[in-house]
């Protein structure tokens, strides 16, 4: 691993990270009480998500993390604290030198598409205390050397074209830089993936959460992405928050352990990313095919009631139909193998599950394409191919309409990595999604629309 992902050989290392989960998607009367409503703080699990994030990082990417860049607003920099504590928590991992500094390049979109005009500064301008922020960071972290490369916020009612020119610039200025250390970037929601991949080739582009929603005239967006005119569009998600990540002593006394629910904040983030595909996609989505595993039945659920929520977009003829091809996979690495059956058979009751729905949702005349669920065991290989083939089958065997594909952390991860080629893919978080899109007319394979999204 040293040889291929450290940044010695001329190699160079850049991670771009979203913040951690955000106080006011889970308190939604915290902004009519807050003094800076515009700039929310992170809810403890976002914290803990952080700093878990962090570790997982310096464990699997097997490079040091030498410079931390991170947006002024207070979620980034609390996420920024947290991951830099992660780091510094595995040990075969030196990130004793690691360096932090504030980047207003990073910085939130300032218009009101991201940030409410109801919450944002009357006049218009964001103030931050810098040496306030900086020192939350431990002692001898931040670099005061660095110069910013936006040493301004950028105005209120900042374009799309701005925004995306000041992320992707950001990017390429530190890259440049720092040319022989490895950067982690932490910033928000909108990250334009397309155009950070075309970056310099010796640049690995290795990333958590970056997404790309990009918001158009509905008539616009009509044109360019629904299936009309001879297009497909996909999205494969993974399920939301997992009881047993929250709470470790669930397990032991559950009668199903390997098959946890949702925690109650993992179905409101399913709720709201339902809602949220509806209001940026702009395109119905026509069918729902989810894994029999509980925590993604409960999702579906979840996507299913926000897609209905949103009343421009027509989702009521959608149907539902559970999948084994999505299921979770099959071994002692994603199921341990204290709580995976005993004789290693999983069992479902699809009709228990199917009940799940609302009336007339689920569509009974679907044939799964994978009929059995894999033998307990299944290797890495095995997997990766059954995931790409049920996305493959299941496309092909609906051409006219769109798709929502609920799985698990791998089944999104492997989409991401089949469908974009040179992404290497660390972390996948709950109810992230990716968009692919395709010409039905033509005999290419399924190639990826939009970047990662998530909510």
């Amino acid at each position: 691993m040293e040889s291929a992902k450290s940044n010695i050989n001329g190699h160079q290392n850049v991670i771009v990270m979203r913040h951690g989960d955000r106080m006011d998607r889970f308190e939604p009367l915290w902004a009519s009480t807050a003094e800076r409503p515009w700039d929310p703080p992170l809810i403890h699990d976002g914290k803990v998500r952080a700093f878990h994030t962090g570790q997982r990082i310096s464990s699997h990417v097997a490079f040091p993390i030498h410079r931390v860049f991170v947006s002024p607003f207070l979620r980034c920099i609390q996420t920024a604290v947290e991951v830099v504590a992660g780091l510094s928590a595995v040990p075969f991992i030196d990130n004793s030198k690691l360096k932090v500094a504030i980047e207003f390049g990073l910085c939130e979109i300032l218009n009101s598409l991201a940030i409410k005009s109801n919450v944002a500064p009357k006049d218009g301008k964001f103030d931050f205390r810098i040496s306030d922020l900086e020192a939350m960071f431990p002692e001898g972290t931040v670099d005061h050397n660095v110069d910013m490369v936006y040493k301004e916020l950028p105005q209120w009612g900042e374009s799309a074209e701005g925004f995306r020119e000041r992320y992707v610039n950001t990017l390429k200025v530190l890259a440049q830089k720092y040319p022989s250390e490895n950067l982690l970037l932490i910033t928000h929601l909108t990250i334009k993936f397309v155009d950070m991949y075309s970056l310099r080739s010796n640049i690995l582009l290795a990333i958590r959460l970056t997404l790309h929603i990009k918001k158009k005239k509905r008539r616009e967006m009509e044109s360019a992405k629904s299936n009309i005119n001879g297009h497909q569009n996909v999205i494969v998600m993974r399920h939301g928050d997992r009881m047993d990540r929250f709470e470790p002593l669930w397990a032991s006394t559950a009668e199903r352990p390997w098959d946890p629910p949702l925690i109650h904040d993992g179905k409101v983030r399913a709720f709201h990313t339902g809602q949220r595909i509806s209001s940026h996609v702009a395109f119905p989505i026509h069918r729902v095919f989810v894994s029999p595993f509980l925590r993604c039945i409960q999702t579906a659920v979840e996507v299913v009631a926000g897609l209905s929520a949103v009343p421009s977009i027509d989702n009521s003829k959608l149907k539902v139909a559970i999948e084994f091809g999505l299921c979770e996979i099959l071994n002692s690495l994603a199921i341990k193998s204290n709580v995976a059956p005993k004789d290693g058979k999983f069992d479902f009751s699809i009709s228990d599950l199917e009940a799940m729905f609302p009336e007339g949702t689920m569509d009974h005349n679907v044939d799964m394409v994978y009929k059995e669920l894999p033998q307990w065991g299944e290797s890495a290989e095995g997997f990766r191919e059954r995931y790409v083939n049920t996305l493959k089958v299941l496309a092909q065997k609906y051409p006219s309409e769109n798709l929502l594909l609920i799985t698990h952390r791998e089944g999104v991860g492997t989409t991401l990595s089949t469908f974009y080629e040179d992404t290497t893919v660390y972390e996948v978080d709950y109810c992230t999604y990716v968009e692919l899109r395709r010409e039905v007319s033509s005999t290419k394979a399924i190639e990826l629309w939009s970047s990662w999204n998530q909510i």
